[in-house]
């Protein structure tokens, strides 16, 4: 079983091919982007989560459920499944069923204007994490190192802290009155029976 925190990784992420390199695929509508509602009530007794991790890279993110069998990710694929969120002040916000144990949330894609990214694709890693009831947890930062041929790098950012993440949630969240608590990331390989990844 192969498992590596954030700190220590790098994602490779590929790009969707519907003819060229780089070009959206046309037969893909994305979800619609969540808003952060900023005057959201949340506390320790909520049924839910919220996840917080910093995104310095232009683009919006798309989270997919799955499950973890201990070596690979099963990611409940498809947009029907993707919840897609967009950077403020440097931050990725989502407010997530809590998934919890095996079950995991997946960094499945990302997207902007003029690319559209689909990646990892079957036997490559991805980026993974548990998103637990009743907390608001920071589980690091990303951004993309450089785009190549195969599609961007995603790699860890040292640029936000915990601190700075409770800090923007405490600024633009201000009905949520817990403080941020550690969460992790970890990259762990997509199932080889999903050949397309997420999609």
């Amino acid at each position: 079983m192969i498992r590596h925190a954030l700190a220590a990784r790098r994602i490779t992420l590929v790009l969707l091919v519907g003819g060229c390199a780089g070009r959206p695929s046309p037969s893909l509508v994305p979800p619609p982007v969540t808003k952060i509602d900023h005057k959201q009530q949340f506390d320790s007794k909520s049924t839910d989560s919220i996840v917080v991790f910093g995104w310095s890279s232009p683009g919006s993110v798309w989270l997919y459920p799955g499950v973890d069998d201990g070596v690979n990710l099963h990611c409940l694929g498809g947009v029907a499944n993707a919840r897609r969120f967009e950077p403020e002040a440097g931050f990725i916000v989502a407010r997530l069923p809590a998934r919890t144990g095996k079950a995991k949330w997946a960094i499945g894609t990302i997207s902007s204007a003029s690319r559209q990214v689909q990646g990892p694709l079957a036997n490559q890693e991805v980026w993974v994490f548990n998103a637990e009831p009743g907390k608001v947890s920071y589980l690091g930062a990303l951004r993309v190192h450089h785009w190549s041929d195969d599609g961007p790098s995603i790699i860890p950012d040292d640029r936000f802290n915990q601190g700075e993440a409770d800090d923007f949630v405490k600024q633009t969240l201000p009905n949520i009155q817990i403080h941020v608590t550690p969460g992790k990331l970890f990259a762990i390989y997509m199932s080889r029976d999903q050949p397309t990844g997420c999609h």
